[in-house]
């Protein structure tokens, strides 16, 4: 057998050997890719969420709310989650066939040091819940808690409140925060101050959801109608002449904590920040560890302040932000 047929013979098998390495390669690259398909529409995840995680604030645990936006290819997800004191964290997963979605997070911020990991079990409606554990780096301290990840509502519009308006809001607010919490009066007066008040509704359908409620207070105004003295009050409330008051929010039931709230909270906020007002505060309810409106308020970047009295309830306490 002469040379030229030996290496002829060579390259054969050299070629036979690469062209069924191709095929291989191939079949096991359409088979994970068929199988991460399967499981993307099995647990289809894309999409975005309001958050809930327990965290740290001044050495108590309260519930946080923030966005998140996920992406999703087959079994590999990732994302961002976006705190509303401009905070972002970067979130990477990997999903099971058995629905499970476990993976880490950490800061986008370089300088942020803050990490950890992530197991959430992907529920109905894409509903998650589980656990965070990590590196704290705001109270240099390694916790964790519970995690929510809750698909945000679609379908509905926020818009200023208006006459036509009223009955429905005063149903909510009766139905959510207890009978005679408003009247028709009262929220025709507030709808016919647009100087001192701003109203956002959320409505769906012709059905109004959810309301948010603010006022805007002079400096000194501020102490009587909060009830507080004006040493209670955050250092930069004492330093502005005009104050927005996050003053009340209510969804109905069947709607909440699908970032309504939330969407309701960021107008009203919104809207006080295109009015110049130098200062932004609320007043939560606070019995023991539970805040009422933490996660909504926390969510567009106020934080808690101080804890008083409150004049109304001998149970609870109020939380200043």
């Amino acid at each position: 057998m002469g040379i030229d047929s030996i290496l002829g013979i060579a390259w054969e098998n050299i070629l036979v050997g690469l062209l069924g390495g191709i095929v291989v390669s191939l079949v096991f690259y359409l088979a994970s890719f068929f199988k991460n398909k399967i499981l993307e529409r099995k647990y289809p995840i894309k999409g975005t969420y309001l958050t809930t995680f327990e965290d740290i604030e001044n050495g108590e645990t309260v519930n946080t709310s923030a966005l998140a936006i996920l992406r999703q290819h087959g079994k590999n997800v990732k994302g961002k989650t976006y705190l509303g004191n401009d905070r972002t964290w970067i979130i990477e997963g990997e999903l099971t066939e058995m629905g499970n979605l476990h993976g880490v997070y950490f800061a986008a911020d370089p300088m942020d040091k803050g990490i950890g990991n992530f197991f959430l079990k992907v529920a109905n409606n894409r509903y998650m819940y589980g656990l965070w554990s990590g590196y704290d780096s705001e109270n240099n301290i390694v916790n964790s808690g519970k995690y929510t990840f809750v698909p945000i509502l679609k379908g509905y519009e926020i818009t200023d409140a208006g006459k036509e308006h009223l009955t429905q809001i005063v149903a909510i607010a009766n139905a959510e925060l207890g009978d005679g919490f408003l009247n028709y009066q009262e929220m025709l007066n507030i709808v016919s101050d647009c100087e001192s008040y701003i109203c956002k509704v959320a409505y769906m359908r012709k059905q109004i959801i959810g309301f948010c409620l603010c006022r805007i207070l002079p400096k000194t105004e501020i102490c009587e109608y909060l009830h507080v003295r004006q040493s209670d009050l955050p250092r930069y409330i004492n330093c502005a002449e005009k104050i927005g008051i996050i003053k009340t929010i209510a969804v109905l039931k069947k709607f909440q904590k699908r970032s309504v709230g939330h969407a309701l909270t960021l107008a009203g906020y919104n809207e006080l920040v295109k009015r110049d007002i130098q200062a932004v505060s609320s007043i939560a309810w606070k019995n023991g560890n539970r805040i009422n409106a933490n996660g909504v308020l926390t969510s567009v970047g106020l934080a808690p302040h101080n804890t008083i009295p409150s004049p109304d309830f001998d149970t609870l306490k109020n939380l200043i932000f």
